[in-house]
């Protein structure tokens, strides 16, 4: 009766470890899922950055254009009064 007892507990360990298993992995199956998820939102969040970046280079660029132009009038209006 002890071993069939002890087989019985045997059962029961190998049943809840399986289970448990199986919850981890399907635990870890989501998590990659979500990290797969993350990573193509980061992946469009930097590719959009990276757009903004070029046209703040853009109006920096244009901005400075300007600038020098005001500049070349104002010296010029100097000149002339």
């Amino acid at each position: 009766m002890d071993q069939e007892r002890l087989d019985e507990l045997t059962e029961m360990r190998f049943r809840h470890f399986e289970g448990f298993s199986s919850a981890m992995i399907e635990s870890q199956q989501e998590m990659m899922q979500i990290l797969t998820e993350n990573t193509r939102q980061l992946a469009r969040l930097e590719q959009r950055v990276g757009n903004l970046e070029k046209r703040m280079d853009k109006v920096e660029q244009l901005l400075t254009f300007a600038l020098d132009d005001l500049a070349f009038i104002k010296n010029h209006l100097n000149r002339h009064t």
